[in-house]
């Protein structure tokens, strides 16, 4: 099953489209409530990690569905912040399987 932010963020209750559909509301990512239960590993991103930061994720992790959970982890707002050297916390899979198992809506 794919693992987005998406599975875990709640719809607005302001902000509607033309039929009535709330907009997630990506300020209601718990990411705040992610627990380390595991040592993360820390990684120094190098050029190639920031051009292909999908391919990244996918090699350490087997999918790149994590990207959004990695980025709001490490404080980053966008894969456009990262540069070469900027040193990553990589929490385990058995960690973001859990808080994703916790969070979905």
């Amino acid at each position: 099953m794919p693992r987005t932010k998406y599975l875990v963020i709640k719809n607005s209750t302001v902000n509607a489209d033309s039929l009535g559909n709330f907009y997630p509301d990506v300020l209601t990512f718990p990411v705040s409530k992610f627990i380390y239960n595991d040592v993360p590993a820390q990684v120094t991103l190098t050029q190639g990690d920031i051009a292909r930061f999908d391919i990244f994720i996918y090699t350490y992790y087997g999918i790149s569905d994590y990207q959004d959970l990695i980025l709001s982890l490490n404080g980053i707002p966008s894969v456009h912040e990262l540069y070469v050297g900027q040193i990553l916390k990589l929490p385990s899979t058995n960690d973001i399987n859990i808080f994703y198992n916790q969070y979905m809506v």
